[in-house]
C-alpha cells in the first residue's frame, strides 16, 4: 500500500526515485543523492499514516512506526535515527563508514 502511495507521489513530484523491491514488510528503494531530503521523511509518513480506514475500513489500535536506513548498497546501510530522517545530512553515510 505504502509503496503504491509513494509511487505516486514520486511521479506528481517529478522526482526521480524509485522503489527496486520489496523484503517482507521492507521497501527498497534507490533514491539520488538530491532528493533524500525529500524522500526520507515523505517515506516515514506514508508507512507511518497508512489510510486503512478510508481505503479497507480499518482502524488500528497500535501504532505502525516505520524505521530507515541509508547507504549506497543494501549491506552497508546505517540505521538513522528519526532526527537523521527528518533532517537528512549527507554526512551521516561518511561518518559511519
Amino acid at each position: 500500500m505504502a509503496l503504491v502511495i509513494l509511487h505516486k507521489r514520486f511521479r506528481e513530484m517529478g522526482l526521480k526515485a524509485r522503489s527496486i523491491g520489496t523484503v517482507h514488510d521492507a521497501l527498497n528503494l534507490e533514491v539520488p543523492a538530491e532528493e533524500m531530503s525529500i524522500v526520507l521523511p515523505m517515506v516515514k509518513e506514508v508507512m507511518e499514516n497508512l489510510p486503512l480506514a478510508e481505503w479497507f475500513g480499518v482502524d488500528l489500535s497500535v501504532p505502525i512506526i516505520a524505521d530507515c536506513k541509508a547507504g549506497q548498497h543494501w549491506g552497508d546501510s546505517i540505521e538513522l535515527t528519526e532526527e537523521q530522517t527528518l533532517n537528512w545530512d549527507p554526512s551521516i553515510l561518511t561518518q559511519a563508514a
